[in-house]
């Protein structure tokens, strides 16, 4: 027993060993590649050439052309000039070494910097998220967190599930499950759900009401069913355009900490080595098609950002209320349709009105009231008014990025009666007709290099989120949480900004592609591992996430077949699931379900944009009341 538990202990420390070392040789590879080459054997070389290289190939012919060795005077000379060409070549070498190898040896500390901490930095705004929430929000969140943990051992798991259901029996068969789950007795799984089909249907009954996410990753783990380093985990949608409308709007409550969260995975995965794969359509054939088909493409692009930036504004008023504790953050969390959060704010908004007004008529009767609770409900309702008001205009723009749409549809059904139909097939490799192509989002080396530049001072020791990460096992005061919320919001901007111009987040269908795909699983990275470590491991969890493209194909083919009225053909969707893995079941079902709308109109409408309406009367008149009584 003893020599098994020194082998293993030896094991993880060679792989550890192997670990760091491979961080430590992507680091210098990176740097290298970004800054230029320098070394002592390109020094040698020169020197080497322009000394007896020359000096030899002089002699040899000068005898070959004239039967006699060189010379004393041109001897001289040939042995001046490769001496004197020698050291200049020399000097401006090590002039260069003494430049290019600082900036070098200073590209290598910001990469470690940034890389290493990365990591630490997505866990401390996770953690931040949790400090923000009320005890049974944070306790409901935190288990959801745990549960998508890859690396989760049952203890874990048996901690996660007492924490969201008064259920020993399911916190004990979850656990039991995930040991027969890793020893290969799926068999047992599917024993232990027969025998306790009916609490287990009790306990995902009693959180579907209000947290079906929950209910769902819960499920899952009974089943078996769990994320990998292969499969990694889902993203949180529509995060990239949250962050670029808070640059365009110039505020901040746009975007939420689990924005913030996603775009420091993001960051760290490209920094990685992590390539994520893109589908987009092109048109190859006559010229008026093709232009009438980018022109779709973008506006069909255009109008999905439009309808995601007016879920995010939506979304912002409920993060802000939630921050307020006047919601539940499962609300936020949940992913509701647009509908459903939007009435939930609502509401919301009306009972922080009505108890401003029940406060001001117990002010007119001289009753007591909490002055301090009254001022900062007025406060937040100005605040919720504001947000509300900037999703009310985010709802107009859809409305007209709807009307552009419908008129580009039309634009292009009516060019595309003029062309025969092989100009409107979907091709694989023929030379007309909508091509469906493949394309890479990644960083190269140069690339990592000049984004690491732009945000390093955000990791420097004395920024607020490095002390912030420091100090995170302390209890901090709202103030200092609101610091590290801004900080954390400024990197998530900043670095937004400084990937834009290498991979393009900006665009809609990069968006897309980065939506569709899953995330790095950053469950088996702990605080106190080191930065070569880390930059090793997160190279290796990069390479380990599989190339998922089932969602981002079928996807791409209902498009296709709702914004172009075509449906891919036997050989079309042998090659989609041949290449990408697309499911032909659930895409010709889909043909099926919308067959009668084809044939009506052959190409879909857009589903409609959700119509926001004014800020109600009764929320301002509540505004006026407080002006004049308090």
């Amino acid at each position: 027993m003893k020599l098994s538990s020194l082998l293993n202990s030896e094991n993880s420390e060679k792989n550890h060993l192997q670990i760091q070392q491979s961080g430590q040789r992507r680091i210098d590879r990176m740097a290298q590649s970004g800054v230029g080459k320098s070394s002592l054997w390109s020094l040698a070389e020169v020197g080497w050439t322009a000394g007896p290289v020359t000096f030899l190939a002089a002699q040899g012919g000068y005898y070959l052309g004239f039967g006699t060795w060189l010379p004393n005077e041109n001897l001289i000379f040939f042995v001046g000039y490769t001496v004197l060409m020698g050291l200049i070549a020399v000097l401006v070498k090590f002039i260069y070494k003494a430049t290019k190898g600082q900036e070098l040896d200073d590209a290598k500390e910001q990469l470690l910097l940034v890389i290493g901490s990365l990591p630490d930095f997505i866990l401390s705004v996770r953690d931040l998220t949790l400090s923000r929430m009320e005890p049974e929000s944070r306790r409901y969140e935190s288990a959801r967190i745990l549960l998508q943990k890859s690396d989760l051992g049952p203890q874990w798991l048996t901690l996660a599930v007492n924490s969201i259901i008064d259920s020993p029996v399911i916190a004990q068969a979850v656990a039991n499950i995930e040991i027969y789950w890793r020893a290969g007795m799926y068999s047992r799984i599917h024993d232990i759900n027969q025998e306790l089909s009916t609490e287990i249907s009790a306990a995902l009954a009693s959180l579907e009401p209000d947290r079906p996410r929950l209910a769902r990753l819960l499920e899952q783990r009974l089943q078996g069913k769990k994320n990998t380093l292969r499969s990694g985990v889902e993203r949180e949608p529509f995060f990239i355009e949250r962050i670029f409308s808070a640059i365009e709007e110039d505020n901040e409550d746009i975007m939420g900490l689990s924005d913030v969260e996603e775009v420091l995975t993001l960051a760290f995965e490209l920094l990685s080595g992590r390539r994520i794969p893109m589908l987009v359509v092109n048109c190859v054939g006559s010229s008026q098609l093709t232009i009438a088909t980018k022109k779709l493409e973008k506006e069909r692009s255009k109008y999905r950002i439009a309808r995601a930036r007016g879920y995010s504004q939506l979304l912002a008023l409920a993060n802000f209320l939630s921050d307020s504790n006047l919601l539940d953050y499962s609300t936020v969390a949940e992913r509701l349709p647009s509908s459903d959060l939007l009435q939930i704010c609502l509401e919301t908004i009306d009972r922080l009105c009505q108890n401003i007004c029940d406060d001001i008529e117990c002010v007119q009767k001289r009753e007591n009231v909490d002055m301090r609770a009254l001022k900062l409900n007025r406060s937040v309702l100005i605040k919720a008014l504001e947000l509300y008001q900037q999703a009310y205009r985010s709802s107009a723009m859809v409305i007209n990025e709807h009307a552009d749409f419908l008129k580009d549809i039309n634009s292009w059904q009516r060019i595309n009666l003029k062309y025969a139909d092989a100009n409107t097939k979907v091709s694989v490799t023929g030379k007309q007709g909508l091509h469906i192509i493949e394309r890479q989002i990644q960083l190269t080396d140069a690339d990592k290099i000049t984004v690491v530049k732009k945000i390093a001072h955000h990791f420097d020791s004395q920024s607020i989120l490095s002390k912030g990460l420091r100090n995170r096992t302390q209890q901090s005061n709202w103030q200092v949480s609101n610091q590290h919320v801004r900080a954390a919001k400024q990197l998530a901007i900043d670095l937004a900004l400084a990937l834009n111009p290498c991979v393009f987040i900006s665009l809609p269908e990069v968006q897309g592609a980065i939506y569709s795909s899953n995330a790095v699983d950053l469950g088996s990275f702990e605080p106190g591992l080191s930065t070569t470590t880390k930059v090793g491991w997160g190279e290796s969890v990069a390479k380990e996430v599989k190339k998922d493209m089932v969602k981002a194909s079928e996807q791409i083919a209902q498009a296709i077949h709702r914004y172009y009225g075509i449906c891919l053909g036997d050989k079309e969707l042998d090659f989609m699931h041949q290449t990408y893995g697309m499911n032909k079941e659930h895409v010709i079902a889909y043909y099926l379900e919308n067959e009668q709308g084809e044939q009506s109109s052959n190409v879909f409408e857009p589903r409609s944009p959700l119509m926001i309406p004014e800020v109600k009367f009764a929320w301002r008149k509540t505004l006026t009341l407080y002006r004049q009584h308090i």
